[in-house]
């Protein structure tokens, strides 16, 4: 992002690099992103996690883009070791550290798969496994359980009833909407 002051170059003018564009007036220019970048990482050597020591926006480190729109740094960080992240996947910290950028830590995983790894999926993992019949009371049998396209489990038993039941449902809207026309057809006449 270019910024046009007047008279004076900027305090950090030297830190931002800059010229003077005539008349008293300064181009500000911004550094590139992989040095901004650099500037805002401190290595953990216990954890040997890279800390985001610039902006944190819900836990997550955040970084301006080339153009200046804010970006998680840890995708960041992946992008610039391994590539574009491939679509439909997200960035797990296997290391559980939301604001560590280092790209050893890091890997692409389905939304799924990063939310059964975290501390939500643990815990939802451990209930689950401990429940042995639905909340109707129909037991999870391996007759009676089905996994859906999220990867959790439902019991068929209440699944037949709640289709029997829209089904039901359905027909007398059906039957109601009939009888209307009908009335209607014979009102005309």
């Amino acid at each position: 992002m270019s910024k046009i002051g007047h008279n004076k170059p900027p305090s950090d003018a030297s830190d931002v690099g800059g010229g003077k564009l005539g008349r008293g007036k300064w181009l500000r220019v911004r550094k590139p992103l992989s040095q901004r970048f650099a500037e805002k990482v401190s290595v953990n050597p216990i954890t040997g996690c890279h800390d985001w020591t610039g902006c944190i926006s819900s836990g997550y480190g955040q970084i301006s883009s080339e153009d200046s729109k804010p970006v998680l740094a840890h995708r960041v960080a992946y992008e610039m070791a391994y590539g574009p992240i491939p679509e439909g996947l997200h960035i797990d910290h296997l290391c559980r550290n939301r604001r560590c950028v280092n790209p050893e830590h890091l890997e692409a995983v389905t939304v799924l798969e990063n939310t059964l790894r975290g501390a939500l999926g643990i815990v939802t993992r451990a209930k689950a496994s401990l429940q042995t019949h639905c909340k109707r009371g129909h037991p999870f049998s391996p007759e009676n359980t089905g996994i859906d396209h999220r990867g959790h489990r439902f019991c068929r038993a209440c699944q037949s009833d709640a289709i029997r039941r829209h089904q039901k449902q359905n027909h007398a809207h059906r039957m109601e909407m009939q009888r209307t026309r009908r009335a209607e057809q014979r009102a005309a006449r």
